[in-house]
């Protein structure tokens, strides 16, 4: 769980070009969204991470994608990661992708790729 802002960076090799991510964790919260809103500038993907267990409605992150709008200054990938899913009943599985698809729908996100990541490690699936 993060408590502030968690700053990561990470210099990979993919496919034959060096690619260089700077990860910020704000864990959601309101006081560090103008901060986020200046790191927006020039990214070219952003990941929307969303705990399956906790309550998730399509509203709570539209505030999240106003700011993405509003300072993105490239068109960047968004990726939606719904963590912890494997936690979830097959009804509860039900009501996150309705959910989901009610983010997919409010945004217009058709390109967006959209994850279930398990709280198993040795376990990941995605959903298109």
């Amino acid at each position: 769980m993060t408590s502030g802002v968690d700053f990561r960076r990470k210099v990979l090799n993919v496919k034959g070009e060096t690619m260089k991510f700077n990860i910020w964790d704000t864990a959601g919260h309101q006081d560090y969204r103008m901060i986020t809103a200046n790191f927006l500038k020039g990214c070219a993907a952003i990941i929307l991470v969303i705990d399956a267990k906790a309550e998730f409605s399509p509203e709570s992150i539209e505030d999240w994608m106003q700011l993405i709008q509003k300072y993105a200054t490239e068109n960047p990938a968004i990726v939606m990661l719904c963590n912890k899913s494997d936690l979830l009943s097959p009804d509860e599985v039900e009501v996150l992708n309705g959910k989901v698809n009610v983010v997919k729908d409010m945004y217009k996100l058709n390109s967006a790729f959209f994850v279930d990541s398990q709280a198993n490690p040795d376990i990941c699936k995605d959903r298109r």
